[in-house]
């Protein structure tokens, strides 16, 4: 019971997180301070996204 708790706080954190990092993304992209340094924030984006798919496949 508190393994499955702790999980779905862990998965809930994650996506805020993913969340954040995107609109994070998107506004520094809108103000021109992000152009060539786009590539490893939008990596490490799709990384978190495709964790985020697996755990809610699984029923998290």
């Amino acid at each position: 019971m508190l393994r499955k708790l702790f999980r779905e706080i862990g998965f809930r954190c994650l996506s805020l997180y993913a969340v954040m990092e995107e609109s994070h993304i998107e506004k520094l992209i809108k103000q021109g301070y992000m152009i060539a340094d786009e590539g490893p924030h939008r990596e490490r984006l799709d990384t978190v996204h495709k964790v985020l798919k697996k755990l809610r496949n699984e029923g998290y």
